[in-house]
């Protein structure tokens, strides 16, 4: 069996349930050892055996379940790719890369396209498996940035929830004012009011008529069907990613917190539509044909406001992994055919010569890290490990497990999350039928209002995203500060400890004596001596437990032994 992980972007989650869906449908792929799939970082790590299936099964595993994995793609040349018999071993070569997709091989212009997941497949990878087929790149291949490209679509996620959100917003606002020019063609309907929004809008609306008494000869049906155009594209583009998500739950027999909104906005649009241009049908039954356009415009509103509220959140607990890797040095100067050139820190390969000069930073006897600082002298070393195999590279892949991982008291959060949408969907209808039977006239207008508030309040949004965003935190705070924690079930468990036993005196401290404070002479009878009374000669200087390799441990428990100043007072 051969073990392999990768951590794959999902895309179209928007709760904890959708998270619990992708998670099942990964789990029951063949070769899946475990999935883990994480609301708040839009990644599920997946450990699999890659002698029984590919990323790209996975993929289509995700896809089955209703959502989609992010992916790159690049295209780059290939000499001599027209004089090849065939292009099949190269394709074929490139697809058994972890983390490609696919890749096709044109032979006519002398390219190869290749999808793959970003983060996972690198360009060093690509021109290897070239290389193994039998075929040379016509150049190296552009290395694409992750944590760049996520950068810039969490960007792009937040430009496009803020437009939606503002739409929404101004509609809302609209369309309250025109409800409020509603109820002043029938003041005396205050206690027909249906619901708890109209109650507080009446008193406002009754002021209104005293103020502007001609605003009660519009004609309510023309108010009715500009509402009913204001509130069109809130619902046609603001809020079109509830319903798409709503038909995508339904088309796989899922349901998320976008069915939630879907349905119960959908239901009153729907049902305001029928009062707007049917509204025979209520007054032939003794009803007010009344339209609940603010609220579904409201409703909107406000998830929008939650939903970008999160895409702010989520795009600042990653700046973490950013900060990690960008002390990564751009550049670096190598000993190549006896002669020094300054080249990108991305062509380094095993082997090379490279000179880190004062105040430059490591681009990769004992052994140097990457990102380490040279403060003074010129040294040169050789590269072992470059890109994601050096220490930082692995430092920051190690961060990005850490928080694609769940803690152990997420999982009761995921099983609540599962069960929860269609347990609020069999209320909604049980309160409606409620309503409907035994609630006051217009029984219908009740039932209805209270099958759509019981759809909207219940968001789970809140229990999925609680748990995941203080692992982001937590483990994103400790990279900074230079603590790496393993995992969500170690940060954890870590909340348990009381007591902590440190040993080894060099690991845990700066390993440079540093003088903390001076004790001087005093009189037998306590007072201090006079600057000229001080005797010319060494005194105990008290200094921090630290040591370097260089110090010698002491019988006072391995710190090095208390320094000594010459006093000159």
């Amino acid at each position: 069996m051969s073990k392999a992980r990768i951590l794959l972007p999902i895309e179209g989650m928007s709760c904890a349930a959708c998270a619990a869906t992708v998670q099942q449908a990964l789990g029951r792929t063949d070769g899946v050892a475990s999935a883990a799939v994480n609301y708040a970082t839009g990644k599920a790590a997946v450990d699999y055996d890659d002698a029984r299936t590919q990323v790209a099964e996975l993929i289509r595993s995700v896809r089955a379940a209703g959502y989609d994995c992010g992916k790159a793609s690049v295209t780059f040349a290939v000499d001599q790719l027209h004089y090849a018999p065939s292009v099949a071993p190269l394709e074929q070569a490139l697809r058994r890369v972890p983390g490609v997709v696919r890749a096709v091989a044109n032979q006519a212009t002398e390219t190869v396209a290749v999808d793959y997941v970003p983060g996972t497949a690198t360009a060093e990878d690509l021109e290897r498996a070239v290389a193994a087929a039998g075929f040379q790149v016509a150049a190296p291949i552009a290395e694409e940035d992750p944590l760049e490209r996520e950068r810039l679509a969490r960007r792009r996620e937040v430009g496009t929830l803020a437009g939606k959100f503002v739409v929404a917003a101004v509609a809302t606002v609209v369309t309250m004012l025109g409800s409020m020019l509603l109820m002043t063609g029938h003041a005396d309907a205050t206690l027909r009011s249906v619901d708890l929004l109209g109650r507080l809008l009446m008193p406002l609306a009754l002021r209104v008529q005293e103020a502007v008494p001609a605003l009660s000869a519009i004609d309510p049906y023309g108010i009715r069907l500009a509402l009913a155009v204001l509130t069109l594209p809130v619902v046609v583009w603001s809020g079109q990613q509830f319903y798409r998500g709503t038909w995508s739950g339904l088309k796989h027999r899922t349901a998320d917190m976008n069915t939630l909104i879907g349905v119960g906005t959908g239901a009153a649009y729907l049902y305001s539509l029928v009062a707007t241009f049917a509204p025979g049908l209520f007054a032939a039954a003794g009803r007010e044909a009344d339209v609940y356009y603010e609220s579904v415009c409201g409703i909107i509103a406000l998830i929008l406001l939650g939903r970008l509220l999160e895409a702010r959140a989520k795009g600042r607990t990653s700046q973490a992994i950013r900060r990690l890797a960008g002390l990564r040095a751009k550049t670096a100067h190598v000993v190549r055919d006896g002669r020094e050139a300054e080249i990108a820190v991305e062509a380094l390969v095993p082997g090379d010569l490279v000179i880190v000069k004062p105040g430059e930073k490591i681009a990769i006897g004992d052994e140097v890290m990457g990102a380490t600082l040279n403060t003074t002298g010129s040294i040169t070393f050789r590269a072992t490990r470059v890109g994601k195999d050096s220490a930082l590279g692995q430092i920051v892949q190690l961060v990005e497990e850490a928080q694609a991982t769940k803690a152990p008291i997420q999982r009761l959060a995921d099983q609540v999350a599962g069960v929860f949408v269609p347990v609020v969907i069999a209320l909604a209808i049980a309160a409606f039928v409620l309503w409907f039977d035994v609630g006051p006239e217009p029984a219908l207008v009740f039932a209805t209002v209270a099958l759509v508030t019981v759809l909207i309040i219940a968001c789970p949004c809140a229990l999925g995203l609680a748990t995941p965003t203080a692992i982001l935190v937590g483990t994103g705070k400790a990279a900074e500060h230079g603590i790496l924690i393993r995992s969500g079930e170690a940060l954890d468990r870590l909340s348990g400890v009381r007591t902590v036993l440190l040993d080894k005196t060099g690991t845990i401290t700066e390993g440079r004596p540093t003088v903390t404070h001076i004790i001087t002479a005093k009189r037998p009878d306590g007072t201090s001596l006079a600057p000229a009374e001080v005797p010319e000669r060494p005194r105990t200087v008290r200094s921090r437990c630290s040591r370097s390799r260089s110090s010698r441990p002491w019988k006072g428990g391995g710190c090095a032994a208390p320094s000594t100043v010459a006093s000159s007072r």
